[in-house]
């Protein structure tokens, strides 16, 4: 596979550029991985630069009747952190420890297959009738 850490992609800005440093130089990455990776870094960077967008402007516009409504770029940071959450549950890290806040030996997808079982559990006791 090459020389391993890969460099970051050359279209990569500073906060999408250390993000990869750090998983690369952490985690030995398959390369479907690395492209998952390569995409969460450029999400990571969009998002920055959209931010700071928002920072400058007001978070009420104007709609088509005159009305206040959201700005439509809140909107759009929400859609993209909702797709580089996306990429990043993709990528499917561990801590670096291996393990979650659960208990000795649980690794975070134990614990995540636990609250899953559990919230099915809560809901289907609610949802049947009684």
């Amino acid at each position: 596979m090459g020389d391993y850490p890969p460099k970051p992609p050359i279209d990569l800005e500073a906060h999408g550029c250390r993000f990869w440093t750090d998983v690369t130089g952490t985690y030995r990455l398959r390369v479907d991985e690395l492209e998952t990776l390569a995409q969460a870094c450029r999400e990571m960077d969009l998002i920055d630069e959209l931010a700071a967008s928002q920072r400058s402007r007001s978070n009420i516009a104007k709609g088509y009747n005159g009305q206040d409504v959201a700005d439509p770029m809140i909107s759009e940071l929400r859609q993209h952190r909702i797709t580089l959450l996306g990429h990043l549950k993709a990528l499917k890290l561990p801590d670096v420890e291996g393990r979650s806040a659960g208990k000795k030996g649980e690794t975070s997808e134990d614990v995540s297959e636990k609250a899953r079982s559990a919230a099915r559990a809560r809901w289907d006791r609610v949802s049947k009738p009684g």
